[in-house]
C-alpha cells in the first residue's frame, strides 16, 4: 500500500489490505523481500489462516443476518458488474461510476475528487528482446520505479548484493537480479550505483510477482517471473542481443465522496472509507469488494438517520499501489477540517475468516466491544499490525485522527484469482454494518465538546 510514507502500528500477523490491501508503504521499513503466493502478489501481503471453505458459526443476531444478506447482495452485484478494478485503470473508473450510481440511488449527493497517481499503469508493459527468439516479456513495474526507457545487454548480478555487483562492468547494461536476500531497494540501488541503466528482478519461485521500493529509484525497475528471468539470464553471453524497456506513469485516479450533512454539530465530521480498486486480474471479492459492499449497506441504513455531525462516505481510489486516495484526502484537509474530524472508520477485506476484527483507537474499540458483547458478536480486538501491512486508515492516524479498522482474520486469497465470492461470509459483513451503525449512534449521543 507511495511518495514518502510512514507506517503506523500495524496488525500482528495479518496483512492490511491497499489491506491493501496492501503493500509496504515507501518510507516504511520493509524486511528482505519474502516469498509470497503466486500468481501475482504485493510485497507485504501475508496470511495467518489456512485456505479453505469459510468457517461456519452459530445463528447470527437477526440484525447482523439482515445486514449481511443485504451487503452480500451488493457484493454480488459489484463483483459481477465491476471486477476486476485494477488501480488507476479504466476498470477502476467503471467501478467508481457504478458505486456513484448506487450512492445517488440512496439519495446522497456525490462529488469526484481526482488526483495524480505516482505509479505505473498496470498491464501492457513489456520488455522486448532483439536478436533472440524470446520476443516480448510482460513486466510488472516495481512500485516507485523511475520513469524512463532503457536499452542494453543483460548482465546477471545474482541476488544483487554488494559483493555480487562488485567488480562487474554494468555501465550501459540492464541488470538481471534474483529475488531474495535483501530488499528491492537495496538491489536496485546497488546496480544503479554500478552504472546499470535498468533493473529486472526475477522471482525465486514459479510465476510473477509485484514488488515495492521505499523511495523512487534512480533507474527503471521491473519484475518478471522466475521462468522468464532464467530465459533472460541465458542471454547474458549471447552476441548482438539487446533488451529494451520502457516505463511510463499513469494519469491518475479519483476519490468518490458522498456527504450526509450534520445537525447542530455539523462542523464535526466522521469519515467512513473503503477502497474500491483491486490488484490486476483478480475479482477482489474480499479485497475489497467486502468493504465497499459493507459501506454501501451502512450508507443505506443511515440514509434517513439524523446525526449531529456530518458523515462523509469516501470511496478511495488507488489504494493497492500506495494508499494514494486516502493520502490525497488527508493532504487536502485544512486545519479546521482536520481538527473537526472526530473519527475515521475504514472497511477493508473484512469478509473471510472466523470472526470480525477491529483495530484502532482504544476508546472507540471499547464502544464497539460493549455493543458486540450485548449483541452476541464475537469480535476480536487487535492491538497491533504486522510490519509491511497497511490500509486507508493509516494516513488519518498519522494526522492524529482517531481510527477504527474493520477487518477479518483470513487474507489467504487476497491479491489472487481465488479472491472470489464463495469465500465471503455474509455474517462478517453484517457484523461490521451493525457495529458501525451502533458506533455512529454512540458518537451522536456524546457532546464531543
Amino acid at each position: 500500500m507511495h511518495g514518502s510514507f510512514t507506517l503506523i502500528n500495524l496488525l500482528a500477523g495479518m496483512v492490511a489490505l491497499s489491506v491493501a490491501c496492501a503493500t509496504e508503504p515507501p518510507g516504511g521499513h520493509p524486511a528482505a523481500d519474502p516469498i509470497k503466493t503466486p500468481p501475482i502478489v504485493v510485497e507485504g501481503a501475508a496470511s495467518t489462516t489456512t485456505p479453505g471453505a469459510p468457517e461456519t458459526v452459530g445463528t447470527p443476531d437477526p440484525e447482523v443476518a439482515r445486514g449481511g444478506r443485504a451487503a452480500m447482495e451488493r457484493l454480488v452485484a459489484l463483483t459481477e458488474q465491476a471486477s476486476p478494478r485494477a488501480s488507476a485503470s479504466e476498470q477502476e473508473q467503471v467501478a467508481a461510476e457504478y458505486i456513484q450510481a448506487e450512492l445517488e440511488a440512496l439519495g446522497y449527493e456525490t462529488r469526484i475528487e481526482p488526483f495524480k497517481v505516482r505509479a505505473v499503469a498496470t498491464g501492457g508493459l513489456f520488455l522486448r528482446t532483439k536478436g533472440t527468439t524470446i520476443g516480448e516479456i510482460e513486466v510488472f513495474p516495481i512500485l516507485l520505479t523511475a520513469e524512463g526507457s532503457a536499452t542494453g545487454s543483460v548482465a546477471d548480478v545474482s541476488a544483487g548484493l554488494k559483493e555480487d555487483v562488485a567488480g562487474q562492468e554494468l555501465k550501459g547494461k540492464i541488470a538481471l537480479i534474483k529475488r531474495g536476500g535483501i530488499t528491492f531497494q537495496e538491489k536496485v540501488d546497488n546496480v544503479a550505483q554500478a552504472g546499470a541503466v535498468a533493473a529486472v528482478v526475477y522471482n525465486n519461485e514459479p510465476g510473477p510477482f509485484r514488488g515495492t521500493l521505499r523511495y523512487e529509484s534512480a533507474i527503471p525497475a521491473v519484475s518478471v517471473s522466475m521462468e522468464e528471468g532464467i530465459a533472460l539470464r541465458n542471454l547474458e553471453y549471447a552476441e548482438n542481443v539487446e533488451v529494451a524497456l520502457n516505463v511510463k506513469y499513469s494519469a491518475g485516479s479519483e476519490n468518490l465522496v458522498a456527504v450526509k450533512p450534520g445537525g447542530d454539530k455539523g462542523e464535526r465530521i466522521v469519515v467512513l472509507g473503503a477502497h474500491y480498486d483491486t490488484v490486476p486480474n483478480v475479482p477482489g471479492a474480499n479485497d475489497n469488494g467486502s468493504g465497499i459492499a459493507t459501506l454501501l449497506e451502512v450508507a443505506s441504513v443511515i440514509a434517513n438517520k439524523e446525526y449531529a455531525f456530518t458523515v462523509e462516505i469516501v470511496m478511495f481510489g488507488a489504494e493497492e499501489i500506495g494508499l494514494f486516495g486516502s493520502r490525497y484526502y488527508v493532504k487536502e484537509l485544512d486545519d479546521n477540517k482536520r481538527t473537526n474530524t472526530i473519527a475515521m472508520l475504514n472497511f477493508d477485506a473484512l469478509g473471510s475468516g472466523k470472526n470480525p476484527g477491529i483495530y484502532g483507537d482504544p476508546e472507540l474499540l471499547d464502544v464497539l466491544g460493549q455493543y458486540a458483547s450485548t449483541s452476541g458478536i464475537e469480535v476480536e480486538k487487535k492491538n497491533s499490525m504486522a510490519p509491511g501491512t497497511s490500509s486507508d486508515h493509516a494516513p488519518f492516524s498519522e494526522a492524529g485522527i482517531p481510527v477504527v479498522f474493520f477487518l477479518a482474520d483470513d487474507f489467504s486469497r487476497i491479491h489472487s484469482p481465488e479472491d472470489t465470492l464463495e469465500f465471503v461470509r455474509p455474517e462478517l459483513l453484517g457484523s461490521a454494518v451493525a457495529m458501525t451503525v451502533a458506533l455512529l449512534d454512540q458518537l451522536d449521543a456524546r457532546a464531543w465538546d
